[in-house]
């Protein structure tokens, strides 16, 4: 994929959306890719579940 194709972003602090893509088993490069201090998916569903996980993740509280 090219990075055209990830036109669904969210923006996350960088180490919070390692963590939480890392738990959701997302692997980067296929799943998401990060750029200009967001992360970008190529599927609304991924967007969202991603966008959901970090919201419920510990420690995320204000993001």
């Amino acid at each position: 994929m090219t990075d055209e194709d990830f036109l669904w972003p969210v923006a996350a602090p960088e180490a919070e959306g390692l963590r939480v893509a890392a738990e959701i088993g997302f692997v980067e490069g296929t799943d998401f890719i990060r750029k200009g201090g967001e992360f970008r998916f190529p599927t609304t569903e991924k967007a969202m579940l991603f966008n959901r996980s970090l919201v419920d993740a510990p420690g995320t509280e204000g993001v």
